[in-house]
């Protein structure tokens, strides 16, 4: 079993990207966390990031897009980037030069396993509800 789980980690290890995730509350009285991600090695021309609109185990729609906002990226110059949003859950970014830094600003005020709730006492975070995720796109938009 050990062997079946080292085999697959080293096998996958080459198909897979590695992107860098940093969360900090300076605004946490306002029920704010600042996001940032990085996207490196891209390969494709564009990028589309997005929000779950669900919960696992849950199964109703809380598009937790909804508190999300100030989103901007940049290239690994720090130049700013185009972003699109095509639909209310994501965003696409294109003109990159291989790597994508993204950045936003997450609202959390509810507390339950579903969503979020950020004050100057902790942080509860749900992954779901905190994290936007890349899907990669055909050179075709």
């Amino acid at each position: 079993m050990r062997f079946l789980f080292l085999f697959l980690l080293l096998t996958s290890a080459g198909f897979s990207q590695t992107n860098t995730y940093t969360i900090s509350f300076e605004n946490a009285g306002h029920h704010e966390a600042n996001v940032k991600v990085n996207f490196p090695d891209l390969e494709q021309d564009s990028l589309r990031v997005r929000m779950s609109r669900t919960s696992p185990g849950r199964y109703a729609l809380h598009e937790f897009a909804k508190n999300v906002y100030g989103v901007k990226a940049t290239n690994s110059k720090g130049e700013k980037l185009e972003i699109i949003r095509p639909d209310p859950y994501s965003w696409t970014i294109t003109d990159h030069d291989g790597t994508i830094n993204l950045e936003y600003t997450l609202f959390g005020n509810r507390a339950d396993g579903t969503y979020t709730q950020i004050d100057e006492t902790h942080a509860h975070l749900n992954i779901p509800a905190t994290f936007m995720y890349s899907e990669a796109l055909k050179n075709d938009l």
